[in-house]
């Protein structure tokens, strides 16, 4: 599982204002302007976020 900040870096989006973002309580639909990705992107990066924390890397060797 990739930590969050490479999933924000793949979807173009820099990781210390999602993160900025979420701090801020800014909906999806504001995020997905702010950052010019789907409103789905956000929403998986913020279950990510909410489910596995910032640096969740699991089975690296």
């Amino acid at each position: 599982m990739q930590a969050l900040n490479e999933l924000t870096e793949e979807a173009g989006i820099d990781f210390d204002q999602f993160i900025e973002s979420i701090k801020n309580q800014a909906s999806i639909a504001e995020m997905a302007e702010q950052f010019q990705v789907s409103p789905d992107t956000i929403a998986n990066l913020q279950e990510h976020f909410f489910r596995y924390g910032i640096g969740s890397v699991e089975g690296g060797d």
